[in-house]
């Protein structure tokens, strides 16, 4: 495996501040996330998974397909990937269970009551349900999804934004062709991310939205472009 090397600066008070360099060796790829699983802190890549170990990074899973997203369940690592969706034991490691074999797998989430959600890229968005898993939006395209402290669940889709109450599964769909309060400057929602207010920011290639988390029934406020309008948004 090729290896990319990336530095972190690490702060601490020893008799006053001072800065320290620590190079880290990292799989090659695109960062996903850095998750907590207890006293432990992981890096997740595109394509493999690593741990922080003092002063460098030691590779738990590789060979595991791309990685779209990843989140912690207890003592189980979740793994989104094109290739389904994979659980491992955060004690060993070792694959435990696999759900959705051979499909590719957008994003992943858990609601207020601790279920698991899986959108997956061609064939809808699904809730766990005990062992099972069951259709929750029957739509094709879902490329992102988030949960939230109010027991909502947004889906960013190629035809809209759906919000889905994790409580009766009711569905509101934003859209560029919406009715007030409904709309969306554009149809195609390729990422969501959800702040430390727990504030709702949608993002579609050439707009953002933001939902506010005081006011989830409410018209959902716009941006055209951030700084020069010919910048293409990525993510936040």
């Amino acid at each position: 495996m090729k290896f990319a090397a990336f530095a972190l600066v690490m702060m601490a008070l020893h008799g006053g501040l001072y800065a320290r360099d620590f190079f880290f060796r990292a799989p090659e790829g695109t960062p996903v996330k850095v998750l907590n699983a207890g006293k432990q802190t992981l890096l997740v890549n595109n394509g493999s998974v690593s741990i922080f170990e003092k002063h460098d990074l030691r590779t738990l899973i590789d060979s595991v397909g791309n990685i779209t997203d990843a989140l912690i369940d207890g003592k189980d690592l979740w793994l989104a990937t094109n290739t389904g969706v994979k659980v491992y034991n955060t004690a060993d490691y070792k694959l435990k269970q696999t759900y959705f074999p051979g499909k590719r797998i957008s994003a992943l989430g858990q609601d207020v009551y601790k279920r698991m959600w899986v959108a997956t890229n061609l064939e809808g968005v699904y809730m766990q349900t005990k062992d099972s898993f069951e259709t929750k939006l029957a739509i094709n395209g879902a490329y992102s999804l988030m949960c939230t402290a109010d027991s909502n669940v947004f889906i960013g889709t190629n035809v809209g934004l759906y919000r889905l109450a994790a409580k009766d599964f009711t569905v509101t769909r934003y859209a560029e062709e919406g009715y007030s309060g409904y709309e969306l400057p554009d149809n195609i929602v390729e990422h969501l991310y959800k702040d430390e207010q727990s504030n709702v920011w949608v993002i579609m290639p050439d707009n953002i939205s933001f939902k506010s988390s005081t006011h989830y029934q409410g018209e959902i406020p716009s941006y055209s472009y951030i700084g020069d309008k010919h910048n293409e948004i990525k993510t936040i």
